[in-house]
């Protein structure tokens, strides 16, 4: 009977269980509705805007002399490290600080030019790792991570965009995971500073026509820090759209386990039960014969 009351405790543990996952999946697949239409309204935005810069710099008529698009020698590198704030989301967050330390092994350290290695944390699980590792930790971001909103970020990018500026760093890249659907993401390091004009592919036709307004280098000027900050976010909001993606898929899988070892754990029941049910049955006639037989 003891192990009949273990199997019984454990069912009702399992079925708490799987109401907690199927109540998680819920919420992140409202929470990935969401992320999603925020990506559909910034994809095209920041795509066009990236299209009017590389296009005009590649039009050749522009004597442009930005400190973003200067190459310099990476002796003062930033790594850019975007995790989510929390788990129970399958290998995201695994997988982003893998790829980072094998860029960081493979790009960095095999490097002679590079110096210093800086991280910057966005999300508390790149945060707790690095704090482990001999890097420099320059920013941790949690609450931009938990609440992703654009004002707050702007003073973010817009320090970075000096510190850049003041050559505080040589190279600026960002490894996360980029949203592709709802059970796909991709891993992928970026070059964000400086922008490599060379190779953007030119996009658009020739019938492409901008108006600049007061002029080219003034336009281009003040689109080169936007179209950083805005290609930036964006991959913010991809990150965090493909951890929703992978919370939900990540709770459906547990949902189904759950269901699968309840039904295991009720044959298991069932088949104990009726084992100590003919057990006293035989105790009982044995019981009876005996009295009878004297």
């Amino acid at each position: 009977m003891a192990n009949l009351k273990e199997i019984k405790n454990r069912i009702a543990t399992v079925e708490s269980t799987q109401q907690t996952t199927a109540a998680m999946k819920m919420i992140s697949a409202s929470k990935l509705r969401k992320a999603q239409l925020i990506l559909q309204r910034l994809r095209p935005f920041s795509d066009k805007l990236h299209h009017i810069m590389v296009q005009t710099i590649q039009n050749g008529d522009v004597l442009l002399h930005s400190p973003f698009l200067e190459e310099r020698k990476p002796e003062k590198v930033l790594l850019m490290v975007v995790t989510s704030n929390s788990g129970l989301c399958g290998a995201f967050n695994t997988v982003v600080l893998k790829a980072a330390m094998n860029h960081i092994k493979t790009k960095y350290l095999a490097n002679p030019d590079v110096k210093e290695i800086s991280v910057m944390c966005f999300g508390k699980k790149a945060m707790e790792f690095f704090a482990k590792q001999p890097y420099n930790v320059v920013g941790n971001h949690i609450e931009l991570m938990a609440h992703l909103d654009y004002e707050t970020y702007d003073q973010i990018a817009e320090d970075l965009l000096q510190s850049y500026k003041n050559h505080t760093y040589d190279l600026v890249e960002m490894v996360s995971n980029e949203f592709v659907n709802a059970v796909n993401y991709k891993t992928k390091v970026r070059r964000r500073l400086p922008f490599n004009i060379q190779e953007c592919p030119v996009v658009g036709t020739e019938s492409d026509y901008f108006l600049y307004l007061p002029d080219k280098n003034t336009v281009v000027h003040n689109i080169i820090p936007v179209s950083f900050k805005v290609r930036a976010y964006m991959r913010l909001a991809e990150s965090v759209t493909a951890e929703y993606a992978a919370r939900m898929t990540s709770m459906h899988k547990a949902t189904e386990n759950a269901i699968m070892l309840q039904k295991e754990l009720k044959l298991r029941y069932n088949k104990a039960r009726q084992a100590a049910i003919t057990s006293e049955i035989i105790e009982i006639t044995t019981g009876a014969n005996a009295l009878a037989a004297q």
